[in-house]
């Protein structure tokens, strides 16, 4: 038997493939994390506030802005049947969000038997007022005002971002069914206007932000694969700036896409039909309750008629389809709803201010909120003189009607 040669064996090569492998991992990793740490880095060090530019502009030297912008991205929703969500309860540095059916805090209510108003209120974003700190939202200036003026109150700031009066209104009587006969307000302000005219330009006359409708139904009609991809995508912008910033909006653009504007006549009367006719609901269930109901068509960009330098730039880059539409959903709106008791235009509050206070459609300053939370406690405390302080304010207007009738 042959003697083998050890020079003929094979030569060991794991060791390098390893190698190899780790680095190719390695340096794949990094290829991946480099663009993220980057990202991260320009939002820590170059890119010190992350909210919109003209937010961060139009508060420029207000001591909490970056608190503020910083605390945005701790906020959270909970899904409620019927009216759909509304925000987690919890608190930050800037804003507090209660368990009572996620109200913001409003650190100037009172509590105790010596109560006299109980005030809920009802709006969007904009009343929800994430732009401002508790105590300086426009919600708790109403009922600052209202204690200041010696009638002792609590207020609950039930603000939903994207909600126009079609959900407002039924988390109204959602609250009233859920709640203790003691707890029932006194009073209940709608402030709103600018999603019932945008979302009805947007979506359609009546309906929420078509992107939630469209999430819902892919979770009814079981379209599993398109609510894996969206929900993939979202987990990945959890964690992931590059991902949050770069990916994950084309992917929800092209899952849930708005509709295409509407801007006709028709689709104007029936949008403001559907105004009118939450208000005319919402007053009919305030008077069974005797509880005293207000409505304000709130003030926004485009219904301000002497606009800053830095408004104008801000209106210059709105669709001019949308300020149109709202414009004229505003004035269709108080041509049917003016005549009511309960109805209050406040669209151009802001018109004396040489400030700027619009940073974009409809959202303000962070200081924006105290001149028109005293104002809306004025109105509040005038209506409660008118009827002694005992029942509700009685509309006199009725709904548009069609042409046709």
């Amino acid at each position: 038997m042959a003697e083998e040669n050890p020079s003929d064996r094979p030569v060991p090569q794991r060791p390098v493939r390893l190698r190899v492998k780790i680095l190719f991992v390695l340096l794949l990793g990094s290829l991946l994390l480099l663009p993220e740490i980057a990202v991260r880095a320009m939002g820590r060090l170059g890119m010190r506030s992350v909210g919109p530019p003209a937010f961060v502009a139009i508060s420029d030297g207000y001591a909490l802005r970056d608190d503020i912008m910083r605390d945005w991205a701790t906020l959270r929703v909970q899904y409620y049947d019927y009216f759909l969500y509304a925000p987690m309860s919890g608190r930050s540095e800037t804003m507090s969000f209660t368990e009572y059916f996620g109200a913001r805090s409003t650190p100037s209510s009172v509590e105790g038997p010596d109560v006299e108003e109980v005030v809920w209120a009802f709006g969007g974003s904009t009343l929800k007022n994430i732009e401002a700190i508790d105590e300086l939202t426009l919600a708790n200036q109403i009922v600052h005002e209202l204690n200041a003026r010696g009638v002792p109150s609590r207020l609950h700031n039930f603000g939903v971002r994207a909600f126009q009066t079609s959900l407002e209104l039924i988390r109204f009587q959602e609250l009233l069914r859920a709640v203790p006969e003691p707890e029932r307000p006194t009073t209940v302000i709608f402030y709103d206007g600018y999603n019932d005219a945008r979302y009805g330009y947007l979506s359609g006359a009546g309906y929420p932000q078509s992107d939630f409708s469209s999430k819902l139904s892919d979770v009814i009609e079981q379209n599993h694969g398109r609510l894996l991809v969206y929900g993939a995508s979202q987990w990945l912008s959890r964690y992931s700036f590059l991902w949050r910033r770069l990916a994950g909006p084309p992917i929800e653009a092209v899952l849930h896409g708005g509709k295409q504007p509407d801007g006709s006549t028709e689709n104007l009367e029936a949008s403001v039909n559907v105004y009118a006719v939450n208000i005319a609901v919402a007053s009919g269930i305030c008077e069974e309750f005797g509880i005293r109901c207000l409505f304000f068509l709130q003030p926004l960009l485009a219904t301000r008629s002497a606009l800053t330098p830095f408004e104008e730039d801000i209106l210059a880059t709105i669709d001019p389809g949308e300020i149109q539409f709202t414009r004229d959903f505003y004035a269709l709106a108080r041509d049917v709803l003016g005549q009511r008791s309960d109805f209050h235009d406040l669209s151009t509050f802001y018109d004396e201010s040489d400030e700027p206070v619009f940073f974009d459609f409809g959202h303000t300053s962070p200081t924006a909120g105290i001149p028109m939370g005293k104002e809306i406690a004025t109105r509040i405390l005038a209506a409660r003189e008118l009827d002694g302080g005992n029942g509700p304010s009685t509309g006199l207007a009725a709904p548009m009607r069609d042409s046709d009738d």
